[in-house]
C-alpha cells in the first residue's frame, strides 16, 4: 500500500459515520464505523455540525428542502457538504434533487471523498434507495 493509502486510512480510522448501510459497507475497510441510524437526513447532517457524528453520507435524490438548512448549519460549524465529486450543492435549479452527499470537517471530508472515489465501482452498482 502506498503512503497515500496509509494516510487515508489513518484519517478515517474510528470515524463514526452516519448513513445507509449500502454506502457505509464499502467504507468499513478504511476503519469507518457506523454511527447511530438517523432516518432524517437533516438530523444526520446537523449531528456532524454538533460533533455527534464524525461524518455523514447520503444516497442520491435528496431535495433542496431536505438539506438547505442543515448545509448552512454545517458551514457555520466549519464543516463541508458536497456531492461525491466534491461539488457544493447548488439550490433553486430546475431540478431540486441532489447527487450523493458527504458532510464532514475539512480533513476528514477530503479523506471520505478519496475513499468514495476509490470505491466508485462498488458504489456505482448500488441503486439510490437500496
Amino acid at each position: 500500500m502506498d503512503f497515500y493509502g496509509v494516510a487515508l486510512r489513518s484519517r478515517l480510522e474510528g470515524a463514526r459515520v452516519g448513513g445507509p448501510k449500502s454506502l457505509l459497507g464499502p467504507l468499513e475497510s478504511y476503519g469507518v464505523s457506523r454511527g447511530p441510524w438517523l432516518y432524517a437526513l437533516a438530523n444526520r447532517l446537523v449531528k456532524v455540525a454538533s460533533g455527534g457524528l464524525d461524518a455523514a453520507i447520503a444516497r442520491p435524490n435528496a431535495h433542496d428542502w431536505d438539506i438547505a438548512a442543515a448545509h448552512l448549519i454545517l458551514e457555520e460549524a466549519g464543516a463541508r457538504l458536497t456531492n461525491f465529486d466534491g461539488a457544493i450543492p447548488a439550490y433553486n435549479r430546475a431540478t431540486t434533487r441532489h447527487a450523493g452527499l458527504v458532510a464532514a470537517p475539512p480533513a476528514r471530508h477530503r479523506a471520505l471523498l478519496a475513499a468514495l472515489h476509490a470505491e466508485r465501482e462498488t458504489l456505482a452498482a448500488l441503486e439510490p434507495y437500496r
